[in-house]
């Protein structure tokens, strides 16, 4: 018989589970319109568009589709994460611990490919309008989940060696 607290976290990680299911649809669903929107852009030839405002929406949703994508993944490893708390395994594994690491990464590579849109935006195409601003988000989500990969390796490396004394 297990106890009420693992069998309430099994009930929260069962939610959670379902949680980022609809989270990845969204983000994918958000994905292909970006996508999408971004193809669009790409073959438009309106001469009321001016060139700098059509390169600075490519730019945008350029940089849209790459948060979409990053978001989506993010969303997954999430969910694997969780699924395997819900099976009644330790959440300290190195599985875990390596997908939190691919979290961080991919938070970091959105940042970056924002920082070189605004970069090519307002330094190229067009410095007047550009509005820029530095992915604070996606910079502090990716220290957050790399001292957690820290801490999820540390406490693998526990629960081993709790395991080798028994």
């Amino acid at each position: 018989m297990e106890s009420p607290e693992l069998s309430k976290l099994r009930k929260i990680c069962g939610y959670g589970h379902i949680f980022l299911i609809l989270v990845t649809i969204f983000c994918t669903l958000l994905l292909a319109l970006s996508i999408v929107a971004f193809c669009i852009f790409l073959v438009i030839d309106d001469p009321t568009i001016m060139d700098q405002d059509r390169h600075t929406m490519i730019i945008t949703m350029g940089t849209a589709v790459i948060d979409f994508a990053a978001f989506t993944t993010i969303s997954y490893l999430l969910d694997r994460m969780i699924k395997t708390m819900k099976n009644g395994e330790s959440p300290f594994t190195n599985d875990n611990a390596h997908i939190l690491v691919h979290m961080a990464t991919i938070s970091v590579v959105s940042a970056v490919a924002s920082i070189v849109g605004q970069v090519v935006g307002i330094m190229v195409l067009n410095p007047e309008n550009y509005p820029g601003s530095i992915p604070f988000v996606q910079i502090g989500g990716a220290i957050v989940l790399y001292s957690l990969a820290l801490i999820f390796g540390y406490g693998a490396q526990l629960q081993k060696e709790s395991d080798e004394t028994l």
